[in-house]
């Protein structure tokens, strides 16, 4: 995981917001359990998070598989649809953070106007200053570790408001993460750095930028290297 020095980054002070984002593949209860544990078990041996409890009040233990059957997206008279997969609300508090966690996972269609597979982490502060250079890049990390996406962003609300980058394209945020399969990174705009994380590259802004200079850059980085939307 991360080494990077504890400084503050003080974009996320007012909220942090994680997006992932990849495409159909064999993703079983089974498998979507795994990857769920793995993100909450590295996130939380990291942060200190204590119990994990899904939106329905039931805890992160036991028959996991079950736990994400349970939450089976279903048609509109009720019955579990397979082909739109499954989608939980994980909630973790930390002494000085509180963590959500949305997955929406294992849908066998791409979805027309954005992936229907996709995962969402906010990150709110109980204790000023808690969000920190350290935590954005170990929560980008677990994220591309556990979950293999297709591209990752994390940012707050003025930088979505900046470049808010839905649906199929690649999202940006002071974190950006893009896979291999969507494009190689060769180069970066100013003062953004790009160093390679499993099969992709993950690019970082200076945390003390300005929503709109992150976005920029970010935005800068994409376009010379020819990099907009997700192949779908």
């Amino acid at each position: 995981m991360s080494s990077a020095m504890d400084t503050a980054a003080p974009w996320g002070t007012s909220g942090a917001f994680l997006i992932a984002k990849w495409l159909p593949r064999d993703e079983t209860t089974v498998t979507i359990a795994q990857r769920i544990d793995a993100l909450l078990s590295e996130v939380s041996g990291e942060l200190g998070t204590g119990e994990w409890v899904a939106s329905n009040g039931a805890p992160w233990e036991g028959d996991l598989a079950a736990l994400v059957a349970a939450h089976a997206v279903v048609d509109d008279l009720g019955d579990p649809d397979p082909a739109y997969g499954y989608t939980m609300t994980l909630i973790g508090t930390s002494p000085t953070m509180r963590l959500t966690v949305r997955v929406m996972a294992g849908a066998r269609v791409a979805g027309r106007r954005a992936p229907n597979n996709r995962l969402t982490i906010e990150i709110n502060e109980l204790t000023p200053g808690a969000f920190s250079t350290r935590v954005a890049d170990l929560v980008t990390e677990a994220v591309v570790t556990a979950w293999q996406p297709t591209a990752v962003a994390f940012r707050n609300d003025d930088l979505i408001d900046v470049a808010a980058r839905g649906g199929w394209s690649i999202p940006v945020g002071y974190r950006t993460w893009v896979a291999d399969s969507v494009g190689n990174v060769t180069s970066t705009a100013t003062q953004i750095t790009a160093r390679r994380l499993e099969h992709g590259t993950f690019l970082s802004a200076p945390d003390a930028w300005t929503a709109d200079d992150a976005a920029s850059a970010m935005l800068a980085t994409l376009q010379g290297n020819s990099l907009d939307k997700i192949p779908h």
